[in-house]
């Protein structure tokens, strides 16, 4: 099972030109992608629908988006109603497999003086992936370590309590009246332990951010596991001079829970991608049972 994240900084990559399809086809192929950085009704990216067009490039996936952001787009027609719309920035899962439950995580953060900040949040997909289903998170935590400091606490609350509050639903629904019963005569959806965190996480191996996924969390950075892993590991390269810290920076992870440690069988970074300042990262899960095949020398 191949997995991918990518922040796609709204299409915008290095040449400066806007391409969703460039997007779609450097993510395709893969059974299930997190994208972040998904954006609808902005004039940066000439007012667009992207999730739409998006879903458009990406036919064959089942998909879900979850915008953090949300404000106001609207406008006054000249007969007086009122074309509503609303200006989105968030993230988007696709995923090959059926998406059979979906909820939504909306993160804090503290607004510091002048320095700009916006929502963030993640996205919770639970998927009938190969061998069972398995639950995926799709996040975009703050730049700020201030604000990562009580995202990733909030985040792993909600992860925890996932398996005690359930599906989408539980139970059964015994009504004689069919066309009465909340459950549409089908079985709940499931809640698995299997669980992994993929995105644009804001910090570096190391930070604390990431400290509190390993140690509080306890999840396992993938890349750590992989039984073969690419030559490099970044992850974002900065588009010009001007954007701090200057630097190439590895922000962009997948965590899997101890359940999912033994079927990490490759890791790796693709670093020819062109549409966004980011790199999409990738991992191949193998499926239940079997051991990933150790690289010569391990």
């Amino acid at each position: 099972m191949r997995i991918v994240t990518y922040n796609m900084r709204f299409g915008m990559g290095l040449d400066g030109r806007i391409d969703l399809g460039r997007i779609a086809d450097t993510v395709r192929g893969a059974d299930l992608i997190a994208l972040q950085e998904v954006e609808r009704f902005w004039k940066r990216s000439g007012m667009c629908d992207q999730p739409a067009l998006l879903a458009g490039h990406l036919r064959e996936y089942y998909w879900v988006y979850f915008p953090a952001f949300d404000v106001d787009a609207s406008e006054r027609r000249p007969d007086g109603g009122v074309r509503n719309r609303r200006r989105h920035f968030g993230v988007m899962t696709f995923s090959r497999f059926p998406i059979r439950s979906a909820r939504r995580l909306s993160l804090p953060k503290i607004a510091d003086g002048d320095d700009f900040n916006m929502d963030t949040g993640a996205l919770e997909c639970v998927i009938d992936g190969e061998g069972g289903p398995l639950r995926a998170y799709n996040l975009h935590l703050g730049v700020s370590e201030r604000d990562q400091r009580i995202q990733v606490p909030r985040l792993l609350e909600f992860h925890r309590e996932a398996r005690d509050g359930g599906g989408a639903w539980s139970g059964h629904d015994d009504r004689l009246e069919v066309e009465h019963q909340w459950n549409n005569e089908e079985a709940p959806p499931p809640m698995p332990r299997d669980a992994l965190v993929l995105g644009d996480f804001n910090c570096e191996p190391g930070s604390e951010g990431y400290r509190l996924m390993v140690n509080r969390g306890g999840f396992i950075d993938s890349w750590n596991v992989s039984r073969e892993r690419g030559a490099a590991r970044i992850t974002w390269v900065p588009p010009s001079p001007a954007h701090a810290p200057g630097r190439n920076m590895t922000i962009d992870h997948v965590f899997v829970s101890p359940e999912l440690e033994g079927r990490v069988a490759k890791a790796w970074v693709d670093s020819t991608a062109q549409g966004s300042d980011h790199r999409p990262y990738w991992i191949e899960l193998t499926a239940p049972g079997r051991s990933p095949k150790r690289r010569a020398g391990a």
